[in-house]
């Protein structure tokens, strides 16, 4: 890995949710860390900055690439906003605001900055970015996201919250009659962040 000294998305995160079992999300204990698999839903009405796709979060990582092919992290970016995850057993809300993760992926190298994008030269300088060989090195942004339909599991806090149905029969209802029911919320807590992979 070179000049690399910490990874903080790809596999460490993939590491972290085979650790934890993936459980149903009618069974989500109130409070605690957990690990849920399912299919996001939602409205996709952020763009990801480098591929222009509709998505509901994207995260991206630029990366300073040696002549050699070694690499440092330079900055990460990330935008979300919260999506449902549905499995057979009920639903969830994800609040995707600052997690790591470990999906499938989208690169664009640039040999230098004047090739940029658009959307590439906007994170660039929101993040201040320095390259240590501005000469020689490339740049690589790895982008990120999680749209309607894609396969996700997340691993993190959750904390219950009442669910609005539009009816007594809705389809997730679930809890005791006369109260509204419950849905869990998954998002980072202060020590630990929200991680996001595959399903």
């Amino acid at each position: 890995m070179g000049w690399f000294s910490e990874e903080r998305h790809g596999k460490p995160v993939r590491t972290q949710l085979n650790r934890a079992r993936s459980i149903d999300i009618v069974r989500c204990s109130d409070g605690e860390r957990q690990r849920i698999t399912g299919v996001a839903e939602g409205s996709p009405t952020l763009v990801s900055p480098i591929t222009g796709r509709p998505c509901m979060f994207w995260l991206v990582s630029i990366d300073e690439v040696g002549a050699g092919g070694d690499w440092v992290e330079r900055g990460i970016a990330d935008e979300g906003v919260s999506f449902l995850l549905r499995d057979p057993s009920g639903i969830a809300r994800v609040v995707p605001a600052g997690a790591r993760c470990d999906l499938p992926g989208s690169s664009r190298m640039f040999v230098a900055t004047a090739a940029m994008g658009p959307g590439a030269h906007y994170l660039f300088d929101l993040l201040k970015v320095q390259l240590n060989y501005p000469q020689s090195s490339r740049v690589r942004f790895n982008e990120r996201i999680v749209t309607t339909g894609t396969r996700v599991s997340v691993l993190g806090h959750n904390q219950h919250e009442p669910m609005q149905v539009a009816s007594a029969t809705d389809v997730d209802t679930a809890g005791y009659r006369g109260e509204l029911p419950m849905r869990p919320v998954f998002s980072s807590s202060r020590r630990t962040p929200l991680l996001i992979g595959t399903g």
